[in-house]
């Protein structure tokens, strides 16, 4: 039992330490949503430099599983919490065709809205009528960053002891 009391006061003292910078992390968020929103307003125009590779086309099913493997792995980082469960599933039913059923059907639950989606906003990118709805989209996503924004300039005013509550 000596060692929960080590891990709580190990959690307390990085609480502690995190609780110090919280005020410094709300700023910063705060100004990163503050220019998303007014470029997403278009007050403000950012250009982010981009590696534009000539694309080629996989020529087989290894350079197509090549090409879409850091894709997969980098979309849904928040996956692995899901992943995990379905992976223990599947090494405990000792049954390699179960296990291999449930990472198939895990698989295939996660990807076929991924290919939907993209399927339909490509889709949809091509229509004239989107373009009003994509700018008021755009308008509406802006004064949702900035109102983020203000509420983390309030949280930072109060953890920097700024404002009382």
């Amino acid at each position: 039992m000596p060692h929960h009391a080590l891990f709580g006061l190990a959690g307390f003292a990085v609480l502690r330490v995190l609780a110090n910078f919280l005020a410094v992390a709300y700023i910063v968020l705060g100004v990163v949503l503050v220019v998303t929103g007014l470029a997403l307003l278009r007050v403000i125009h950012i250009v982010i430099p981009v590696l534009a590779p000539s694309p080629k086309a996989a020529r087989s099913f290894v350079g197509s599983y090549l090409l879409g493997l850091p894709f997969g792995l980098s979309t849904c980082p928040a996956c692995t919490p899901l992943l995990l469960p379905v992976v223990v599933a599947a090494a405990s039913t000792a049954d390699p065709v179960l296990g291999a059923t449930l990472m198939f059907t895990f698989g295939l639950a996660r990807g076929v809205p991924l290919v939907a989606a993209g399927t339909a906003a490509g889709s949809l990118a091509h229509l004239r009528r989107t373009r009003g709805f994509v700018r008021w989209a755009e308008r509406a996503g802006g004064v949702l960053m900035l109102a983020a924004a203000l509420y983390f300039f309030y949280q930072a005013a109060l953890y920097a002891g700024w404002l009382s509550p």
